[in-house]
């Protein structure tokens, strides 16, 4: 019992002093109490420095942390992609897809207007060549008058016939039809030689006849201006042929003798 006594006075004065009070004398009054004065404030300092070591603790597992935090922030490349949730999608929502109309190039083009222009000159030389038997038999007919061997009547029947296919050449040449989407200078070009080559048929027509008034007069002046209108004719024949092959180099037709 004495055993426990003393150990409860060494551990517990502060409590131990309240119980045998009035049991111990003055004496032992005084170092009980300062004993247990003792006592009571080294378990008051021992609870304080557990307290702050938690405190400290804490401060410091925040401060870790929020270092890791800050350094997690920094190095994007280690953080988790977000999954983010996709919509299926459904028929309504697939709209059907309109194909694309295949663009036209340059080369399609190039060709396309290439093919233009060979069609006006096959259409031109389709033309010259209708004429061709009339022109063939009125220089025959000439030729047989100067010789003796076709009479008059026939050269100018003859004549005629080369007026009136002159004239009807005159008209196709003016009914050709060029295409509007050609390049504006290719335009141009067949354009012109369109025009070239109907005037060239009127002149012709217009020799011709004077031809007629000679057989019909026979007045020299009326060789003289068949002469001037023929002449003219065939100028502006060569015009036109000209304009077609300047076509025919602008859409990159190579030209060959």
């Amino acid at each position: 019992m004495k055993v426990w006594r003393i150990l409860a006075w060494i551990f517990i004065p502060f409590i131990m002093i309240f119980i045998e009070w009035k049991k111990i004398g003055k004496i032992a009054r005084v170092l009980g109490a300062i004993w247990a004065i003792l006592a009571f404030s080294q378990v008051i300092n021992a609870a304080s420095g557990n307290t702050e070591q938690a405190d400290t603790s804490k401060s410091t597992t925040t401060v870790t942390a929020g270092v890791n935090t800050n350094e997690a922030k920094q190095t994007p490349e280690e953080e988790k992609p977000v999954e983010v949730p996709v919509k299926e999608a459904t028929k309504k929502d697939v709209k059907p897809s309109t194909p694309a109309k295949p663009a036209k190039t340059e080369e399609d083009n190039t060709k396309k207007y290439q093919e233009v222009v060979l069609q006006f000159e096959k259409d031109m030389y389709a033309i010259e060549e209708t004429m061709k038997p009339y022109m063939d038999n009125y220089q025959n007919a000439l030729n047989g008058v100067s010789q003796g061997t076709v009479d008059i009547f026939t050269a100018y029947e003859a004549t005629e016939k080369a007026r009136d296919a002159a004239k009807n050449i005159q008209s196709q040449y003016y009914q050709m039809k060029i295409a509007k989407d050609l390049p504006k200078d290719v335009k141009k070009e067949l354009e012109a030689a369109k025009s070239d080559l109907a005037t060239a048929y009127y002149t012709k027509s217009e020799a011709l006849e004077y031809v007629l008034k000679y057989f019909d007069d026979q007045k020299p002046s009326y060789m003289s201006k068949f002469q001037d209108e023929i002449s003219m004719s065939d100028n502006f024949i060569m015009s036109g042929v000209l304009k077609v092959f300047k076509a025919k180099e602008l859409v990159g037709i190579e030209l060959t003798e």
